[in-house]
Order: C-alpha cells, then structure tokens, then sequence
C-alpha cells in the first residue's frame, strides 16, 4: 500500500502545529522523529553547498537522530517517509523552498507516495506581528532570557555581532509593534505573499489551501480538509490564535495587542499582500477584517 506524505507549505504563526496534531490522531499518517512536527529536511536539501555547511553546523550538527546526516539526499528523505509508513512534514521552511527544487522534487515523490500538500494561511496583519514580535522578545530578552543557538560549532565573532545588532535594533525599536511596523515598511521577509506561495507549489497535483481562523470556527473549512484527506478529522485540537478561550496563549508570542488603529495600518501597508490573495483566488477571507 503506498504510503501518504503530507506536506505543510503554510506559514508559521498559522496554526500549523495544531492542524498537524489534528490530522495525525486520524491515523493518516505520522509526525516526524520524536513527534516533530518540523523534520526541516525538504528545506536542508534544498540549499547550496555553502548555505548547507552553515545550516548543518547552526541546526542539526547536534542532533543524533538517525533521520539526517550531513550528506542527505532525496533518496534519504525518501527510505525516511517509507520506513515511518508515511509522514507528516509541517515543517515552517517548506514555504521558502525554491521553483526549480519544487519542480524537480514534485514528480518523484508524487511516483513514490500518496502526496498532499496544504497551505494554512492566518490574517496576514496579525501573523506578520506574531512573528515578529516572537522573533523580538527571544532576540533582545526584553521579556524572557534570550534564546541564542550556539553549538559548538559556532563562530563566536559571528555570535557576538549577531548579539550586538540585536541590542542596537531594541534602542531603535523600543516595542515589538515600532519593531514590526519598521518590518512592515521595508517589505522584511517574514512578510509572506501567500499567492506567490500557491503559484510556486502548483507542481504538486493535490494541494489545497486553507484559512486558519474559518477552519476553527467553521464547518464548511473543516469539510473541504476532511474531503482532501478522505477522513474524517472531527474536533480540532485548541489554537491559542483563534480560540477566545485561550487568549492568554497569544502572549506566548504576543508582547503586546495590535489596536485597531494598527491593524488598520497594516492592512493599508499590506494591501499588496491582500490584494495578490484576490487577484489569485478571488475573494479575501471576511475573518481577516476588523469591522
């Protein structure tokens, strides 16, 4: 029987985590090594020989999982998902994979598993703050202990740089939101175009986008997953980011709350991201505007 690989090509900030807990207690298929939910292993072989050594030495030269080793192949990635029966690859960076590795890598795993890809999408206002803010905090320790990645193969010159910038970016930025909006303006990376996401996924023959906040709060979103996978999924486990219950769990990420007066703002600056949504699948998600 040919095994199912789901593949998560959606934003970070987006619910992804939950949505990948959801679908894998319907037995379709499994999470990564160790329940990760992010195995980053599509990402890693998709970089050049230089940015590979960098990326191999800052993010996995220190694990022991039998999954990855320096010199991974397609071939690696590919007796991993047989040997697990399937897998369920939410990993973040799927989304910055390139067009040509795309198109090279769609046809063989396509001949080789049952492949589906989604792409869950959040109000691109507040995920980009989210994220953002995320990144603020642990980079400058303005409310926790910073969290830096070092291993011992690290360069520490280039450790204390990347220490010094962040201390002169929190005396220029006082708050995560003046931190964001300096993002915002200059078109930073973390600003996602989801269109342009689609268009460069399009190799793969069964993709299907989705909207985070209408997939938790309504019925026809979870039918349209439940038809993609061909399962029932029944109750979604909570998402701190559209579940009034737990609004405490935005804090984990969240420094402070957009008023509507920044959402108004963001949405005018982002209107480009808006509007490539429209332009690509013809509407904009009501739940992404603030009445």
């Amino acid at each position: 029987m040919t095994a199912n690989l789901h593949i998560n090509a959606g934003a970070a900030y987006s619910g992804t985590k939950p949505l990948c807990y959801s679908i894998e207690k319907t037995g379709y298929a499994l999470m990564g090594e160790d329940r990760k939910t992010e195995p980053n292993l599509l990402y890693y072989l998709s970089l050049q020989e230089s940015e590979a050594q960098w990326y191999w030495e800052s993010q996995h030269s220190h694990r022991t999982q039998s999954y990855i080793k320096k010199n991974y192949t397609l071939s690696d990635y590919i007796e991993y998902v047989k040997n697990r029966n399937g897998l369920l690859d939410f990993s973040n960076s799927n989304q910055a994979l390139p067009d040509y590795f795309l198109k090279i890598i769609a046809p063989i795993l396509q001949k080789e598993f049952n492949v589906t890809v989604t792409l869950i999408w959040r109000d691109p206002v507040r995920r980009s703050y989210s994220q953002l803010s995320d990144i603020y905090q642990k980079k400058t320790g303005k409310k926790q202990t910073p969290q830096w990645k070092i291993h011992k193969t690290s360069n520490l010159k280039k450790d204390l740089a990347e220490r010094r910038k962040w201390r002169e970016i929190s005396d220029k930025f006082p708050t995560s939101i003046s931190f964001w909006k300096h993002c915002v303006e200059n078109r930073d990376w973390h600003i996602c175009d989801y269109a342009e996401i689609y268009k460069r996924w399009q190799c793969f023959d069964n993709i299907q986008h989705l909207i985070m906040e209408d997939l938790w709060s309504c019925d026809s979103e979870l039918l349209l997953l439940e038809e993609l996978l061909d399962r029932p999924v029944g109750v979604l486990y909570d998402n701190a980011y559209c579940s009034a219950g737990i609004a405490e769990g935005h804090q984990q990420t969240d420094m402070e709350v957009l008023s509507e007066e920044d959402i108004a703002w963001g949405q005018d600056q982002m209107s480009w991201v808006y509007n490539n949504f429209k332009d690509s699948f013809g509407y904009i998600p009501s739940s992404w505007y603030t009445e």
